[in-house]
């Protein structure tokens, strides 16, 4: 009898360890008992074990997110990347995009935007320069912050993801040509600037040579011999630390130009009837657009933040567009202040003293060091559109090509204000402005009347970037 009732009980507490870990529909008019932690049945307690959680709190902004909108109401798991970055690291990051090599053809973009022949003062040219490289920044700050807008609330990762989550997926297309386009002039101007600056660098230590007289050799050798085995690395982590030439030399380099103005070192800049009246300054403004580039990158910025994101974003944004304005200022103004209406292409051409050829050594390896990073944004907009299980095949076939065409181009092309003033007026007005407003828009026609933003700037912004782009292309095309 005895052995009896110990098996009853036996059986009975199996029977009630299975049922609290898989309740069924019996189970759910169980008594629940309230914790401060979370709410627990009390079968869970007669086991004498750790309570069996049935509600737990729901984390937000952690690991996979859940998209609930489609028709069946299933979750839709979307990974996004765990923000590490802080503030300052960002800050810097994007410092770094946005001032590259388009800020050294911004002097003699601003001297064929305002200096005409009947301008007799530096001031006629240099106030409304600074005026419109302060506002096109402030504007680009602008569309930068929207896009981060939209990173949130459409969960997307990419500038182009941004776009199918808003516009659609039918057309995902045109923003991605238009980023590698971008790439792409990023490139020809990093290879037109080597060309011009490395064989002058070349001349200054071995005079026995005619380097001078052979720039497009100097540069077919230095992209064989050196940009393209960076270009074929796979893994382009080793070349992160040189990147911080880019701000340190820019910084130097502004620094230097600024010494060598106020001591006197060059013959202060004449106006004299060298210019026609034809200058237009649209081609600054398209100009500046390509200066401020970075708009692709906006995504990546705001999801590796790792504190609150849309507060911080915004300070990222500020603080970088703000930083970048004060760097460009410098270097263009202080150019233009220097050699006026005589101001080179590649404004670093005009200096010939040791202070500056440190700052043009700095520069070229910071261009080289950054080539292979901009370099990856043209290879992998071309491997879209190769089959996934062909891609690793045509890796080294697209490279080569690629950075064969765009050597190529670089040396048929002999102005740098062009190259820019086109590629700002194209695709840079549409990735900085154009897009972002377009995205913004269909994303506030997807809301609730009462959800939704006043759009009224973002038109302004759009219409804005429409009418430089085709003036823009006119004016730097005549």
């Amino acid at each position: 009898m005895i052995f009896f009732r110990w098996m009853v009980r036996i059986a009975l507490c199996g029977w009630m360890t299975v049922h609290a870990a898989h309740p069924t529909s019996s189970t759910l008019t169980e008594k629940k008992t309230k914790t401060p932690f979370a709410t627990t049945t009390t079968s869970s307690f007669l086991r004498g074990g750790a309570p069996v959680l049935s509600k737990t709190k729901k984390i937000n902004n952690v690991g996979p997110r859940f998209n609930n909108n489609n028709k069946n109401n299933n979750k839709i798991k979307t990974r996004l990347p765990v923000g590490t970055a802080p503030v300052s690291s960002q800050i810097f990051n994007l410092i770094k995009t946005i001032v590259g090599a388009g800020v050294l053809g911004l002097p003699a973009g601003m001297v064929a935007s305002f200096a005409v022949a009947h301008h007799d003062s530096l001031s006629a040219t240099l106030v409304p320069s600074m005026i419109c490289l302060l506002a096109i920044g402030a504007l680009a700050a602008y569309a930068f912050c929207l896009i981060g807008t939209l990173c949130e609330q459409t969960q997307s990762t990419t500038y182009r993801e941004v776009w199918k989550n808003t516009v659609g997926p039918q057309t995902a297309w045109i923003p991605a040509v238009a980023c590698t386009a971008v790439t792409v002039c990023s490139c020809i101007a990093y290879s037109m600037i080597l060309g011009t600056m490395v064989p002058e660098l070349l001349q200054s230590i071995l005079n026995g040579f005619n380097f001078m007289g052979h720039k497009n050799g100097v540069l077919t050798a230095l992209t064989v011999f050196l940009l393209l085995p960076l270009c074929l690395l796979r893994n382009l982590s080793s070349l992160a630390p040189f990147s911080l030439l880019g701000i340190g030399g820019m910084v130097y380099t502004g620094l230097a130009m600024q010494v060598q103005h106020w001591k006197g070192s060059y013959p202060p800049a004449m106006y004299t009837s060298v210019k026609s009246t034809s200058a237009s300054p649209a081609i600054l403004l398209s100009m500046l657009s390509t200066a401020y580039m970075a708009h692709y990158n906006a995504p990546k910025i705001y999801w590796e933040l790792q504190d609150d994101k849309k507060r911080d974003f915004n300070k990222v944004v500020g603080a970088s567009f703000a930083g970048s304005m004060g760097l460009m200022t410098l270097i263009a103004g202080t150019g233009l202040a220097t050699f006026g209406v005589h101001s080179a292409s590649v404004i670093l051409s005009n200096y010939n003293d040791p202070w500056m050829r440190v700052a043009k050594w700095a520069v070229a390896l910071s261009l080289i060091c950054s080539y292979p990073l901009a370099f990856t944004g043209v290879r992998d907009g071309i491997l879209e559109y190769v089959k996934p299980a062909q891609r690793d095949a045509s890796f080294v076939p697209v490279t080569v090509s690629a950075l064969a065409i765009i050597t190529g181009i670089a040396m048929t092309l002999t102005n740098l204000q062009t190259l820019l003033a086109v590629g700002g007026a194209t695709w840079g007005n549409a990735v900085i402005y154009l897009f972002p407003a377009m995205m913004f828009i269909s994303n506030e026609n997807k809301k609730a009347p009462k959800d939704r933003k006043s759009v009224i700037g973002v038109y302004a912004m759009a219409l804005t970037g429409l009418a430089l782009g085709v003036v823009g292309t006119s004016q730097a095309i005549a």
